[in-house]
């Protein structure tokens, strides 16, 4: 089903799609804040250098899984959030 069959309008489309690409683009700094604390500030083994090992190897097959619900839930929803991908204000 497209974007047009589903009844969006192209101002819709546009604020849908620059969402979705600002969250990944969230989760991507995030992910890359835990490469450089892994790679800078873990050097032993303790707990929190564990935690973050985790988080950097999980982090992307969490994505995997729930970009495509985002992605439909952004397709239900497009006037519920910004362009930024954040909840929508009032003045919006």
């Amino acid at each position: 089903m497209t974007d047009a069959q589903n009844g969006l309008t192209p101002e819709q489309i546009k604020r849908v799609r620059s969402a979705f690409l600002f969250r990944m683009g969230y989760v991507a700094v995030l992910w890359l804040g835990c490469v450089v604390i892994l790679n800078r500030f873990v050097t032993d083994g303790s707990s929190f250098g564990a935690v973050i090992t985790v988080l950097t190897f999980a982090l992307p097959v969490i994505m995997a899984l729930v970009a495509p619900m985002d992605w439909r839930w952004l397709n239900k929803h497009p006037d519920a959030v910004n362009r930024f991908g954040l909840r929508a204000g009032g003045n919006e």
